[in-house]
């Protein structure tokens, strides 16, 4: 959209140089003001086609540039937000599934060594990841004993502890990746409302002038 005022503010000067030129009849003339007139009627409200100087009309036209200008300048922001916020969002998706991985792997581990007999303290992964040490190391103990009460292939729960660790430090990372996208999203929000504050427009109106703007000719 922003390209697309661009290409209106150019359309306006083309607009304003015939306008200016000698050689533009005042028919020609009286058909290019009407144009402008229902593209821009805030700024050229009550005009008389006939009796308007182009010291006047420049004047106009000058006010419907800085119109333009601002909206483009508030554009160029909402398109750096949106484009931002596509980011976020796609972080926050990779987050969701981390975390969901996460809980699977968590769950997974927990069913395996419950049917094996061993009761669980741990409330979360991270606490899990601290219970399967000692575990492994009650395990090593009653190996060397002879007992019987050794698990079979207990061995292999450490791989399963290197992988539940992967999976909690993809979750941190995905949350970083996640709330670093989110900031970007507000310091790029911030700087609009800036902006709308610096030209004194309010959030309802970033895409128009205010009534203060109106140019009222006779």
């Amino acid at each position: 959209l922003s390209e697309s005022l661009e290409k209106e503010r150019l359309s306006l000067f083309r607009v304003q140089a015939e306008l200016n030129d000698v050689n533009t009849s005042q028919e020609d003339r009286n058909t290019l003001i009407t144009e402008l007139q229902k593209q821009y009627p805030d700024f050229l409200k009550n005009i008389n086609k006939e009796k308007i100087s182009n010291e006047e009309l420049n004047k106009a036209i000058e006010k419907i540039n800085e119109s333009l200008i601002n909206k483009i300048l508030i554009q160029k922001r909402e398109e750096e937000i949106q484009e931002q916020a596509e980011k976020a969002a796609e972080a926050l998706d990779k987050k969701i599934e981390a975390r969901q991985k996460l809980f699977e792997k968590n769950a997974e581990i927990r069913q395996k060594l419950q049917d094996k007999g061993i009761k669980l303290q741990s409330k979360n992964a991270e606490e899990l990841v601290k219970e399967i040490d000692t575990i492994i190391e009650t395990q090593n103990k009653l190996r060397l004993k002879g007992g019987d009460n050794v698990i079979k292939n207990f061995n292999k729960l450490r791989k399963e502890q290197t992988r539940l660790k992967l999976t909690i430090q993809a979750v941190k990372e995905a949350e970083e990746d996640f709330n670093e996208e989110q900031e970007n999203t507000n310091k790029l929000t911030e700087a609009k409302n800036k902006l709308l504050k610096d030209l004194n427009i309010t959030t309802d109106e970033s895409s128009e002038k205010t009534e203060d703007n109106t140019l009222t000719l006779d």
